[in-house]
């Protein structure tokens, strides 16, 4: 509440704050900044096949599929095997290191695509929120499944110098021990996060590493999102989740359509758009993600699917609760992997 007074009259209202204004904007990158995996990301991969010589190529909705199962990079061994025809041929370990080339080549593509061939532009809504979020004096950042070398790109290449310089960066890190059931591809460490294991989306790693390095507090978070995985992750962190639908949110929407038309990802959503809207055609606006607000009217809290309280466990307690449980003498699920494929594999995480 703030108050403006004189000499001569009493003291009258100018403006009332909501006590739970968003603090902190986080956007994911691929399909909510700019429409890339259908394009550039699919086309990207296209390409470092044809360069080293391979007849595979992704369709659109053959990348859609894959973004369902994990994302290119997680399945490329598979599809070598499989689609190339290479399984009979190649030992698991030259599949591996193919892999580990073809992502190296791929990631060069992208980066390309985004940087000299201008492939790419923001979707319609993503600056003026930007900018609202600016002059409202809250913290913007981007929170991405991909590599920080292609978030660094589309940022670099889509963002005016001055917006650049205003938006955080944080990214998730990919281990090889772990279930993989996100919707990106692999990515290093995160710069913001050296220590610290970030697991990918729908965990809510990278959104709770954002709050904490902005240090803002999970509810005053609101996070603009397309996929399943990001509604996910971002629910499970404790934050208000908007969803912009994008080429892929339903294709890779498990179970696709939930009910009524509606699916997963807009039913777990806490407000589903088409678009942000650029001005005289906005959804909403950043006044609306106020709580109470335009769209929901309590605080968040860590939830899961079904709306249950989510506990959150990081990796390394995971980790070690995992080799507690393992029978004493036994190698953990790590270890059994064979060293020669397992470097490699680690190599491909820090690409």
């Amino acid at each position: 509440l703030r108050l403006r007074a004189s000499a001569r009259a009493a003291p009258r209202l100018v403006a009332l704050r909501n006590f739970d204004w968003p603090e902190a904007l986080l956007l994911d990158c691929d399909g909510v900044l700019a429409e890339t995996e259908a394009t550039c990301h699919r086309e990207a991969f296209n390409r470092a096949f044809a360069e080293r010589g391979l007849r595979m190529r992704w369709s659109v909705d053959k990348y859609g599929e894959l973004v369902h199962r994990g994302g290119g990079a997680a399945n490329l061994p598979r599809e070598l095997r499989d689609a190339e025809g290479l399984g009979g041929s190649m030992s698991e370990a030259a599949i591996a290191q193919l892999s580990a080339e073809l992502v190296r080549r791929k990631r060069a593509a992208y980066v390309a695509m985004v940087r000299e061939e201008g492939r790419l532009q923001l979707r319609s809504g993503v600056r003026r929120l930007m900018r609202e979020a600016f002059e409202a004096g809250a913290h913007v950042a981007v929170c991405s499944n991909s590599d920080p070398a292609s978030v660094a790109a589309l940022l670099d290449a889509l963002l005016r110098p001055e917006e650049r310089a205003r938006v955080a960066v944080f990214t998730a890190t990919q281990h090889a021990d772990r279930e993989e059931d996100e919707d990106d591809d692999a990515a290093p460490t995160s710069p913001t996060a050296a220590t610290a294991t970030l697991r990918k989306k729908p965990f809510p790693d990278v959104y709770l590493a954002a709050a904490a390095a902005l240090a803002v507090e999970p509810r005053r978070c609101v996070v603009v999102e397309d996929s399943l995985a990001g509604v996910r992750s971002a629910r499970r962190a404790g934050m208000r989740v908007v969803v912009t639908l994008s080429a892929y949110s339903v294709a890779a929407d498990e179970g696709g359509a939930a009910a009524a038309g509606a699916s997963r990802v807009e039913l777990l959503a806490d407000a589903c758009f088409d678009a942000i809207g650029d001005e005289g055609d906005e959804r909403f606006h950043l006044l609306d993600l106020t709580t109470p607000g335009s769209f929901w009217l309590n605080p968040p809290h860590p939830r899961d699917d079904e709306g249950n309280v989510y506990e959150h466990v990081t990796y390394e307690e995971e980790r070690a609760a995992r080799e507690r449980a393992a029978p004493s003498g036994q190698p953990s699920e790590a270890a059994a992997v064979p060293d020669d494929i397992k470097r490699i594999l680690d190599d491909m995480e820090k690409l």
